[in-house]
């Protein structure tokens, strides 16, 4: 086998390795978020102080994702993500995670809201390679 054949075997195995283990720390416990216009009460809990400078994103008004998630053996979750173009960059829009109305974490996630899932031990957020710690009570 010459080096160029190893050096792309390593970096096959390599990749592999980096990916299984993302996805096995995914847990059961579903997040499916709704779409809320930004000026809806529902948004409005969570984002009333970004509202105020959100713009439109593409031809559609600023609206927010939000999710009520149960969490087994933990009091309930709202995750919460804005779409916004003076809030968002790249692929990137902020995101609040709430627990009992008060946020324990926010951040920076990627937009695609389909691969967000709690690790199995629901102790982070995982939106796609970003890893958001979670302390939940």
């Amino acid at each position: 086998m010459n080096f160029k054949t190893k050096l792309l075997a390593y970096h096959a195995i390599a990749a592999a390795i980096a990916v299984i283990p993302m996805q096995s720390m995914a847990s059961d416990v579903e997040i499916k978020y709704e779409k809320f216009p930004l000026t809806s009460p529902e948004a409005q809990q969570i984002w009333a102080a970004e509202s105020n400078d959100a713009t439109p994103l593409g031809e559609e008004k600023p609206w927010a994702m939000i999710a009520k998630v149960k969490v087994p053996g933990k009091k309930d979750l709202v995750v919460s993500q804005l779409f916004s173009s003076m809030h968002c960059g790249g692929i990137e829009c902020p995101i609040k995670i709430m627990q009992e109305g008060l946020v324990i974490s926010e951040g920076m996630a990627c937009d695609a809201y389909e691969y967000h899932e709690l690790s199995d031990d629901h102790e982070a957020l995982m939106a796609c390679d970003a890893i958001i710690p979670l302390d939940l009570k």
